[in-house]
């Protein structure tokens, strides 16, 4: 645990990446805490994770909701097919998206034809996470994007040894990204 400083920013990602796949505060820290990558880096208080998972929803009613007739019918198609996947994943907590979700959701769509639906919603939910409150630097998720890490070994291989030279602040951890603790 950490003694009141700063916490990392993958760190951060991280509650961030579990909270908005809807897990609880406490299973955040618990999964956390299993997880030697961030050993003597998560916080003292539980309060502090719940501010961050707060993050992930923070100013969602400011955006209205997803205007289908904004897109054609071939990107509303590339939203719906996600928002097929969200709602079995969440068991029905998530039915819907805003017009910031949606517009993210369809450019991660056509930026990683080749990643798997609930990834695709995952990353779009950081850069609508980040663009929320007020982030203007998302050369750590571009990077990502960039790299593929999900189409296989040596991609995933390639972005973590990117990580470890610091070519990238932030490291988009991909079993995160796909773990279910239900």
């Amino acid at each position: 645990m950490s003694q009141g400083r700063q916490l990392d920013a993958d760190v951060i990602t991280a509650i961030q990446l579990l909270a908005i796949q809807g897990h609880k505060s406490t299973d955040i820290q618990r999964a956390m805490e299993i997880d030697d990558r961030f050993e003597g880096r998560l916080p003292d208080d539980i309060r502090t994770i719940q501010r961050y998972a707060r993050q992930v929803r923070a100013n969602a009613n400011e955006s209205p909701p997803w205007n289908r007739t904004k897109m054609d019918g071939e990107d509303a198609a590339l939203v719906l097919e996600v928002l097929v996947v969200v709602t079995e994943k969440t068991k029905g907590r998530i039915r819907g998206f805003n017009d910031d979700e949606a517009r993210w959701i369809l450019w991660v769509r056509k930026a990683a034809t080749d990643m798997e639906l609930w990834q695709v919603w995952i990353v779009a939910m950081l850069y609508v996470t980040g663009e929320r409150n007020g982030r203007k630097d998302f050369s750590y998720l571009d990077f990502y994007m960039g790299v593929r890490p999900w189409r296989g070994k040596d991609a995933l291989e390639k972005y973590s040894a990117a990580w470890k030279s610091g070519l990238t602040t932030t490291q988009i951890s991909t079993p995160l990204l796909l773990l279910d603790m239900d």
